[in-house]
């Protein structure tokens, strides 16, 4: 089942599902937690017998993107559906190789966009950005998700009669019949009930790993001690991808809203995407720092001039916008 973030402290409590019924959780809210690969996230939809909710972006979305970090994922009624393993949740971007596939199966037509998958991997409910995402939306379109279906057990047939002397045999071998059924039935909920922690102890290690690398991206060697991130918080995918490229393709957006793209080996500091800014002009003169969305932060000169951009996760490709520097 889906785990997010430690539980920050709200209260359990109620979500109007998709027939407008109130729907009573004893969990607290936590912050949705995206999974990237598209597989597992399919593998842990099944295992949990929940929704997969997939939320699929494109490179030219960060503003929208940054909208529905507060607007949607970070809705109390979200976080609570969430946190009480309401749906799994998977984030692609529609320029990958997952991020097609999954559009050409589903026929997305626009970005962002959020698809939410039932157990079965059938379309539930297809959500755009028009009209706006909301999360009474989203709660409605989860809520409608069918239960994944089970194999119907087959009805045992009738022994026939036999003579009275067989009595005690036939009695006795209908008897182990039915222990073996329930023995099995008993073997396959507790296989379930194990993958279903399995799952739940990969996406807290994950996400731990991926805090532990956000925290110390600054320091040379972090990235090499931490394993490839598998989940990221309401971040973009950069998966296997990111390990064997050897450029870094940064589109910037400038001041006035023009964007340039240019490729940087994936070894060169950071220091010369600024040098190349204010090599062509495109600061106007000004100072300023490089704002990321996702991971959301700011990336200055003096910090983190000398860190090279494999090591800010910026390859093979990321997007950042000039800005103002704080203050």
């Amino acid at each position: 089942a889906p785990a997010g973030s430690a539980a920050d402290g709200a209260d359990a409590g109620a979500v109007a599902g998709g027939d407008g019924a109130q729907r009573t959780y004893d969990q607290p809210a936590c912050d949705v937690v995206f999974l990237t690969d598209a597989a597992k996230a399919e593998s842990a939809a099944k295992a949990a017998g929940v929704p997969l909710v997939v939320f699929v972006v494109g490179d030219f979305d960060d503003e929208e993107v940054e909208n529905l970090e507060a607007s949607l994922w970070g809705d109390e009624s979200v976080r609570l559906m969430y946190g009480n393993s309401g749906f799994i949740a998977l984030q692609l971007n529609s320029e990958d190789d997952q991020g097609r596939k999954h559009a050409s199966h589903f026929n997305v037509e626009g970005t962002p966009c959020i698809h939410v998958i039932s157990p079965g991997g059938s379309l539930v409910k297809a959500l755009s950005a028009q009209p706006p995402l909301t999360p009474a939306a989203l709660v409605a379109a989860v809520s409608s998700s069918p239960p994944e279906k089970t194999s119907p057990t087959k009805p045992e047939k009738a022994s026939p009669t036999k003579p009275e002397g067989l009595g005690a045999t036939t009695a006795k071998v209908g008897g182990g019949r039915s222990d073996k059924v329930k023995a099995k039935e008993k073997q396959e909920k507790e296989k379930e009930a194990e993958e279903r922690r399995r799952v739940k102890m990969q996406i807290e290690q994950d996400k731990a790993e991926r805090a532990a690398r956000s925290g110390k991206s600054g320091a040379k060697g972090a990235a090499e001690a931490a394993a490839p991130p598998t989940v990221v918080q309401g971040g973009s995918s950069r998966g296997a991808a990111a390990s064997k490229s050897n450029t870094a393709t940064i589109q910037l957006r400038l001041f006035g809203g023009e964007t340039v793209r240019h490729s940087f080996g994936a070894e060169e500091p950071l220091r010369s995407v600024f040098d190349f800014v204010e090599g062509e002009g495109a600061n106007r003169g000004r100072r300023f720092v490089l704002k990321q969305t996702y991971p959301k932060r700011e990336l200055s000169m003096e910090e983190h001039g000398g860190t090279t951009l494999s090591e800010l996760d910026l390859v093979p490709n990321a997007t950042l916008i000039l800005t103002d520097p704080p203050g």
